[in-house]
């Protein structure tokens, strides 16, 4: 049998009683319905679970822990489903063999929405580039969730794409129904993760794996070190992008063990910039830049993994100029301004890991 979970996730009343009334019929299934209130005259063949006072990973582990299916649906109440459609949905993924994450795909004024070929080495810049996530109907089992005790989530697209991760950090299948689900562009656009959000979910899976597992295609055998302070360095980008400065701090300290790199002197300075502490952004930005011209001539003759080279001498150059000119103007702003651009035309890490000016 499946258990059939629906969420109200701000749908009206009237919604979520036509989709728990389409579930009923559904053969071989039971029915649980996560809502805001219970109602007073509730069917009894539906068993209520209110959300009132309860975070929905909390209600999304009580329905799971309530539950005696090993195969479980959670379907947002958002939706409009027929019962013939639900009846589908949910044949498919009972048969799903364990270790089996399923998902119905969404269509968007004609484009699919799905979730592609995921794995460990791809969510590090699957999380970064905050897609818009299809995960209003998915299919998942109880065990996966009972063993997922620290579920954090603050909405049901996130606590989904939790339990998505954990699936793959599972070495579990991703498997797609071979229907999409129309939906407005409207709703589309609220099942993309916060910042806040996918800096948590990100946090969840660098807590998770092994640096070598994320970043597969780092030249590890002959130079170990660099390559894990290169990824300590992406992973500490992409939790500045998302506004996470604590989980940053702390990549970069994990990274300054295994080398001196001019990006961490960089991403110190991103740091301070965030926390309004100007001159303290100027100083890292100079001593990354100083970095910088060091690492490209190379004075001491060694050998990096990763070589550093402008593509423009000339205009790193004149920002240069420009922000030692600011700062004896006491125009502390605009030297940061110009340094940080220098930085940025010096290495293209910061553009292509999302970082804005």
């Amino acid at each position: 049998m499946t258990r059939i979970i629906l969420i109200q996730n701000g749908a009206s009343e009237t919604a979520v009683e036509y989709l728990a009334q389409s579930a009923l019929k559904v053969k071989n299934s039971t029915i649980t319905v996560i809502a805001d209130q219970i109602p007073v005259a509730s069917d009894n063949r539906i068993e209520w679970l209110s959300s009132t006072n309860s975070s929905i990973s909390a209600c999304i582990r009580r329905a799971a822990k309530a539950a005696n299916e090993d195969r479980l649906m959670f379907m947002d109440a958002r939706l409009s489903v027929t019962a013939a459609a639900m009846a589908g949905m949910a044949a498919y993924i009972n048969a799903q063999p364990d270790g089996t994450f399923s998902y119905v795909p969404l269509s968007v004024d004609g484009e699919l929405m799905e979730l592609g070929d995921l794995g460990e080495d791809s969510l590090v810049p699957f999380l970064s580039s905050t897609p818009a996530l299809p995960l209003m109907a998915i299919g998942i089992s109880r065990d996966m969730i009972l063993r997922s005790a620290n579920l954090r989530g603050e909405t049901l697209t996130e606590v989904l794409t939790e339990l998505l991760v954990k699936s793959i950090l599972a070495c579990d299948e991703i498997a797609a129904y071979g229907d999409a689900l129309k939906i407005s562009a409207e709703m589309a656009a609220t099942l993309t993760l916060s910042s806040a959000a996918s800096a948590r979910t990100l946090r969840t899976v660098v807590d998770s794996c092994n640096i070598e597992e994320l970043f597969p295609q780092h030249n590890w055998s002959q130079h170990s070190k660099e390559s894990a302070a290169a990824c300590y360095h992406t992973l500490a980008a992409t939790f500045i992008k998302f506004g996470d400065a604590e989980s940053a701090t702390e990549c970069l300290k994990l990274g300054d063990t295994l080398e001196e790199s001019p990006r961490s002197l960089a991403l110190r300075g991103l740091i301070a910039r965030e926390r309004g502490e100007v001159l303290g952004a100027v100083a890292n930005m100079i001593s990354s830049l100083q970095q910088y011209e060091l690492r490209k001539k190379n004075e001491e003759g060694e050998s990096h993994y990763i070589a550093f080279e402008p593509s423009n001498a000339e205009q790193v150059e004149s920002e240069l100029r420009a922000g030692l000119a600011a700062l004896n103007k006491r125009d502390n702003e605009g030297a940061m301004q110009h340094f940080m651009t220098a930085v940025f035309k010096f290495d293209a890490f910061y553009k292509d890991c999302g970082i804005e000016q």
